[in-house]
């Protein structure tokens, strides 16, 4: 199966990850991850998602002050606030 060209771009960045891999690459780590991604492991994480996100959105209404706010650094800060 050929993937969009959304994907040619995101390759360079992402290598053969789970979201560009090829399906057959893709299957067999989709089902290794699955199990993983159960509503009963995630609803154990809903208070960090919703602390991270509380924390993300004040620092965010601070930034509406300025004229230019560049997001990746505190999305990507808030996303290992998460996973740490």
């Amino acid at each position: 199966m050929k993937k969009s060209w959304h994907y040619d771009i995101l390759h360079p960045l992402g290598g053969t990850g789970l979201i560009t891999s090829t399906l057959e690459k893709w299957k067999p780590r989709r089902k290794l991850l699955t199990p993983c991604f159960h509503s009963d492991i995630l609803r154990e994480y809903l208070k960090v998602f919703n602390e991270c996100s509380q924390n993300l959105v004040e620092y965010l209404r601070q930034e509406t002050k300025k004229e230019f706010t560049y997001i990746g650094t505190p999305l990507a800060l808030t996303t290992m606030d998460i996973i740490c």
